[in-house]
């Protein structure tokens, strides 16, 4: 798919929305949808024009409350991440791989929400983008349930933040094809559920890590 644009910070609403997702499903004729009806009930899959009238255009925007699955991978997006979409509390999977997305990972600050709000989340899936910044720590904490975290492929920078090493449900890490520096922190020891930590392409110092325990570790 070649849906382009930036993504609205209006990710709020239609209440029963499923699965929404901007980058399998083909599109059709150039139709005109501006007397859709968006009062979605149970709705599983949104078409891409329609997702794409639902961030340009205010008064198609609803409340999300219940999503699932969040997929607008492979698309051409620009923009930053927007903060609202740590307000889907009941969301498992984001991914957000090969766009052109840039910015900071947003993180909640006062009233403000931001992606550390998604202790929920299984799947951080944000490879393949222009993202820059630190990682920041206060994404990571014991309260997650993430699985993977996937941020290979930006243009982010600064140390591999320790409170990594507090979600101990990780299973796959991938940071390679960065440019993040410092030495790698030595509790990832921690995750022990950890099959993949995939780092090169960085520039990393010190020693390796003690992976003592890291049983189900196949691939580093």
């Amino acid at each position: 798919m070649n849906s382009k644009g930036e993504l609205s910070d209006d990710f709020q609403g239609l209440s029963e929305l499923q699965i929404l997702q901007g980058s399998i499903l083909q599109q059709g004729s150039n139709r005109k949808y501006s007397s859709i009806n968006w009062e979605f009930e149970e709705a599983k899959i949104l078409n891409p024009y329609w997702l794409q009238l639902l961030w340009s255009n205010s008064r198609y925007n609803r409340i999300f409350n219940k999503p699932a699955v969040l997929s607008l991978n492979c698309n051409q997006f620009s923009g930053g991440i927007p903060p609202s979409i740590g307000n889907l509390t009941n969301l498992n999977w984001l991914d957000i791989t090969d766009n052109q997305l840039t910015g900071t990972i947003p993180i909640s600050n006062g009233g403000k929400p931001g992606l550390d709000m998604l202790t929920q989340t299984k799947h951080f899936h944000f490879g393949k983008n222009r993202l820059y910044g630190p990682i920041p720590p206060q994404l990571f904490s014991s309260n997650m349930t993430l699985m993977h975290l996937l941020v290979d492929n930006n243009q982010l920078t600064g140390r591999i933040p320790s409170t990594l090493g507090l979600v101990k449900t990780l299973q796959i890490i991938r940071l390679d094809r960065n440019s993040l520096s410092g030495h790698v922190p030595s509790n990832l020891n921690n995750l022990t559920s950890l099959s993949e930590l995939l780092l090169p392409n960085n520039a990393l110092t010190g020693p390796v890590p003690n992976l003592t325990g890291m049983d189900q570790l196949t691939y580093l």
